[in-house]
């Protein structure tokens, strides 16, 4: 309606619209429909009833004629002006799929050259580059396909049906945003539900918030808000403009995410091939130590490998520090670089081998970490004061280590009361 409406034209139809002129089209009045009390679906029911009276055919027959009827009055198209001007806005938004209640192919006039239809026999796949608009209802090109009677929905929300089942697990696994649905609409809640509730025990690590875009043409609000359903508002009284301010913000915060991507990826060059001078860096320069451990936190899937080569470079640089007689100075200095990898990095961010690396390290240092002769009193305070703030769950990985590897060491400092993370 955004699109194709305006002041002095309606082309696109509410579904109480549609059903008139259906009505009007068969020659029958819409008002002798018992409207009062009646959903739409069950009013689409009684006029395929008086269509079948009135033509003495069978009342799937009604139906199908009425689906046809369906897809003749909503054969919308858009003009050039304002397709070019909704595709913009959409290349901006550049969503994974589109899914819609709607009859007609409007969605797939603005993607031009990316949207392709499926129906609601079809299963939801989005191959590299192109925009899959799934007809959750049925689509004008199939009008068998078409969902708009009573009878319809009560095989719609079986509970195999594929549609039910899949529609809240995308609004589980992605961030969705919802134009031109009611607030109280019953597909829309239904799934919000199930994927709240049935899918509860589903561990989501992403984003996965629901945004209502509600048209408000007398007085928006300015701010979005959450409802009763934690769903986030965001109201508007013109389409376009919001579209246009969305689009604008999310073509800027691009630019500046292509840019942050881009001072990664140089980054990441730069510790693959670590020079001795990084490694310098990394062991005695905390500051640098802890951007490049945070940033590697925030990236890891990035910096897996270029981290480990740093790693490994320090290593070698450690042991050529500690290999001069009274070296104790270079066991504290890379126990507090081991213990700082070991706080700023969680261990699901960990590789294998770089927590194989830290227990080893650690087993070897652990000889020299205490108040003997012989040992690095400096290594023993960092060691006391510092390692509560290690992970619970890295300390009892390095134990378990400890004992399949049989590093002794390693399993007295764990074991040692004085050391236990409460």
């Amino acid at each position: 309606m955004a699109i194709l409406n305006n002041d002095s034209e309606t082309v696109a139809l509410s579904w109480k619209q549609l059903i008139a002129q259906c009505a009007e089209l068969f020659g029958i009045e819409f008002h002798v429909l018992n409207l009062e009390g009646r959903s739409y679906p069950e009013i689409a029911s009684e006029l395929c009833r008086r269509i079948a009276a009135k033509d003495d055919i069978a009342f799937g027959c009604a139906c199908a004629k009425l689906k046809r009827t369906i897809a003749d009055v909503t054969s919308w198209y858009l003009d050039a002006g304002i397709r070019t001007e909704f595709q913009h806005y959409f290349e901006a938004l550049d969503p994974s799929w589109v899914i819609t209640t709607n009859y007609d192919t409007v969605v797939e006039g603005v993607l031009t050259g990316r949207g392709y239809s499926l129906g609601p026999s079809d299963q939801i796949t989005s191959p590299k580059g192109f925009i899959p608009v799934y007809h959750l209802h049925g689509i004008r090109t199939d009008p068998d396909s078409i969902i708009i009677t009573q009878e319809d929905y009560t095989g719609l929300f079986r509970p195999n049906q594929y549609r039910q089942q899949k529609l809240p697990l995308i609004l589980k696994e992605s961030v969705t945003l919802l134009i031109g649905y009611n607030l109280g609409d019953f597909n829309v809640l239904t799934a919000v539900d199930w994927s709240r509730n049935v899918f509860v025990n589903q561990t989501v690590n992403h984003p996965h918030d629901i945004i209502q875009f509600y048209y408000n043409p007398k007085a928006p609000k300015k701010s979005p808000y959450r409802d009763i359903n934690s769903i986030v508002i965001v109201e508007f009284d013109d389409l376009a403009a919001l579209l246009k301010e969305l689009s604008d913000t999310i073509t800027q915060y691009r630019l500046r995410h292509e840019r942050y991507l881009k001072k990664i990826e140089q980054t990441r060059r730069e510790l693959q091939n670590p020079t001795h001078e990084t490694a310098v860096q990394f062991i005695d320069d905390s500051k640098y130590r802890i951007t490049i451990l945070r940033l590697f936190a925030a990236n890891s899937n990035i910096y897996i490998s270029a981290f480990l080569e740093l790693f490994f470079k320090c290593v070698e640089l450690f042991k050529k520090r500690a290999r001069p007689t009274r070296a104790f100075h270079a066991y504290a200095e890379f126990l507090t670089v081991l213990i700082d990898i070991m706080v700023n990095v969680k261990i699901m961010q960990m590789p294998h081998a770089l927590i194989a690396s830290i227990a080893e390290n650690l087993n070897a240092i652990a000889r020299y970490i205490g108040t003997s002769y012989g040992q690095s009193y400096e290594a023993e305070k960092i060691w006391c004061e510092r390692q509560s703030e290690i992970q619970g769950e890295l300390l009892a990985e390095l134990a378990n280590i400890a004992k399949v590897k049989s590093y002794l060491k390693l399993r007295s400092i764990i074991k040692d009361g004085r050391y236990q993370k409460e």
